[in-house]
């Protein structure tokens, strides 16, 4: 235990989760918490049923299946024969990550905030019997 590095831990608050409706963050690389509130997962599940909420909502899946998708790899890579996604292809994407960042950021940032709060909460607890406490003397 003594060898190995102690990990950081902290509190990843983005302003942005997507770039140009192309890329989107979600889970920990768009929020990550503290695992002081036992929420982390919790949240990054929540995300995922939000994305599908909002690929339904805005007829991106279709019974389940995402029907706008590329079909193959390679069209994935080059869309449109190489030329990039069409533009009501890019305004679809753009809306549907642009209303994920507007529905779960709130969200996001009340679950850290809860989970720092209980952080400093159980820290100063853990802190105040420890220190009177032999039992924790080496």
């Amino acid at each position: 235990m003594l060898k190995n590095p102690n990990g950081l831990l902290g509190t990843v608050r983005t302003s942005q989760w997507n770039v140009k409706g192309r890329v989107l963050l979600l889970g920990d690389s768009a929020h990550a918490i503290v695992p002081f509130f036992g929420q982390g997962m919790n949240c990054g599940f929540e995300d995922v049923y939000e994305m599908c909420r909002l690929l339904e909502e805005n007829d991106q899946c279709v019974g389940g299946r995402l029907s706008n998708l590329a079909p193959t790899l390679q069209e994935a890579v080059l869309p449109n024969g190489g030329l990039g996604p069409t533009e009501a292809q890019q305004t679809s994407w753009s809306t549907v990550f642009d209303s994920f960042f507007k529905n779960r950021k709130p969200n996001a940032d009340a679950i850290a905030n809860m989970a720092l709060e209980n952080f400093e909460e159980v820290g100063c607890v853990v802190v105040r019997c420890a220190v009177t406490s032999t039992v924790f003397f080496l």
